[in-house]
């Protein structure tokens, strides 16, 4: 009489576990990614290596990108290092004023 539902109660437990596993793996690769390349971004940066930093689509944080772009301008400027690469530019979506809405 009990061994249907322990065997039920089990597959609903596993199948649980299973879900909460992969979304944790899922979730967790959205934020750890950009704290990485952020950690890198700073490290080219020290090194006197100025460049921009660019986030995955789906990504957590995408304010680093616009803040990455404030610090390299400014280094830039304060050391007076020429920029490596491509012109750094913050985001679109960090270029539109408040009043513009």
């Amino acid at each position: 009489y009990l061994t249907p539902f322990i065997m039920s109660f089990l597959a609903v437990t596993l199948a649980f576990a299973a879900m909460l596993v992969l979304l944790g793996r899922v979730l967790s690769a959205r934020i750890a990614g950009p704290l990485y390349a952020f950690e890198l971004f700073l490290d080219d940066l020290i090194a006197g290596k100025p460049r921009a930093l660019r986030l995955r689509t789906g990504d957590e944080f995408k304010q680093l990108e616009a803040l990455a772009a404030r610090i390299t301008e400014e280094l830039v400027r304060a050391r007076g290092i020429a920029p490596v690469g491509p012109p750094i530019e913050p985001p679109h979506e960090q270029l539109i004023s408040p009043d513009e809405n």
